[in-house]
């Protein structure tokens, strides 16, 4: 069993918990889901997450996060849908079950992945998986983090039960909420340390409230995290350590980088002490996960990688690939080109049919500036003098309002 610590508590809107609070079932949850039962929650608060981690596991023979729409029909559990206003009405407390210590069970944690190429995937995980990477780190003090992510997906729930494993205060903001909602709830409560996409960092450094975020941790993962981006994090939050995770919901956490250079070291791949191990097959990632006898089960991470010197770095999704006329881009390299010109803080770059070449690529541009009259021919030209002519993208249009999915990455 996970053993989690004692110092952890929970800040989510007007309402506290403590550790003590979820390992006693705080919401009564082995109430309603009967030892060995299945129970899914759809769209939970990030309370409810914690609450079932603390009191289902052991307990439950399967726990499903679910996204709305994502549950299947055939599902012969107990459903719940953001049920914690009705507990908090109540100061009843069920104290655990001893049969959980004696007779625990194997819990199935499932999530969903993000869609993004299709219906959204149910991935299988053990909470010994979730929390392989995370250590108690008493040691360091205890931080603020605040949630960004929601607490259902990969990223949150990484976060969530590093909170757990660690002692850490967890400050959960709504999904509903603006982002500068969050931040401004971050600065109140007085975070310290915060997770996000690369997408979402940036979006972060032109919300006038993080003018007021003090954060000595910065951690990233999700998507690629481009040198410009790392750089300019660390010259917003100079006194931060910047971290960058690579995890998936299939594969789990794979590796973290804190060099703040893009992409990770070639001896990664070399290290046959790692667990998990790292290697490329012909361009793709593969996570290699040691069994209890200790044979190699390697995993396709679906991500493309090129070697440059001692460096490993990402170029972007496998089914991702965009067919220009004959030749493959990633459209992530495109828009780290886009974002290394000056004016540009974000960019999203997209496939659009083409009956003459399959498809053509068509970007949005975030500015810094007022729209000079040429932008879309200076950003082609650039693209142009960085790359192969076919990484131009036949149009360029600025949008200052870019769509960030649920899972905080950029929409294509």
């Amino acid at each position: 069993m996970v053993s989690f610590n004692d110092h952890f508590s929970l800040i989510e809107g007007v309402h506290s918990f403590s550790s003590q609070n979820l390992v006693d079932d705080r919401f009564m949850l082995r109430s309603l889901v009967s030892y060995g039962g299945k129970v899914a929650l759809i769209a939970p608060e990030a309370s409810l997450v914690v609450a079932s981690l603390t009191a289902l596991e052991g307990w439950a023979s399967e726990v499903q996060l679910c996204p709305e729409g994502a549950l299947d029909d055939d599902f012969d559990g107990i459903v719940l849908t953001n049920p914690i206003s009705k507990f908090l009405q109540s100061e009843k407390y069920i104290e655990r079950d001893s049969s959980i210590k004696q007779n625990p069970l194997n819990t199935s944690w499932v999530m969903y992945t993000s869609g993004t190429s299709g219906k959204p995937k149910a991935v299988r995980k053990s909470l010994d998986s979730l929390v392989r990477s995370h250590r108690s780190d008493d040691a360091n003090g205890q931080k603020i983090w605040g949630l960004i992510y929601e607490p259902i997906r990969m990223a949150g729930i990484q976060v969530i039960t590093h909170c757990l494993i660690g002692g850490h205060v967890l400050v959960a903001t709504n999904t509903s909420e603006t982002l500068s909602e969050k931040i401004k709830q971050f600065v109140t409560q007085k975070v310290d340390s915060l997770s996000a996409t690369p997408t979402l960092w940036r979006q972060i450094m032109q919300t006038p409230e993080a003018q007021d975020l003090s954060l000595s941790q910065i951690t990233l993962g999700g998507e690629i995290a481009d040198q410009k981006t790392l750089n300019a994090l660390k010259k917003f939050f100079p006194d931060a350590r910047i971290s960058h995770v690579y995890a998936s919901t299939e594969v789990g956490v794979g590796f973290a980088v804190h060099d703040q250079l893009e992409g990770f070291p070639l001896s990664f791949l070399e290290d046959v002490n790692r667990n998990p191990q790292l290697r490329v097959n012909g361009e793709i990632l593969e996570v290699g996960i040691a069994s209890d006898n200790d044979l190699i089960r390697w995993e396709s991470t679906g991500d493309c990688v090129k070697i440059e010197a001692d460096r490993v770095k990402f170029l972007g999704r496998e089914s991702g690939l965009i067919n220009i006329g004959g030749a493959k881009v990633w459209p992530e390299d495109v828009e780290r080109i886009l974002r290394q010109h000056p004016l540009v803080i974000d960019a999203v770059v997209k496939a659009k049919p083409s009956s003459f070449s399959g498809n053509i690529l068509v970007a949005e541009v975030k500015i810094s500036t007022n729209e000079p009259e040429d932008l879309s021919k200076q950003l082609r030209k650039w693209v142009r003098s960085h790359a192969a002519s076919y990484y131009v993208p036949a149009s360029i249009s600025i949008n200052n309002e870019m769509t960030v999915s649920s899972t905080g990455k950029v929409k294509r």
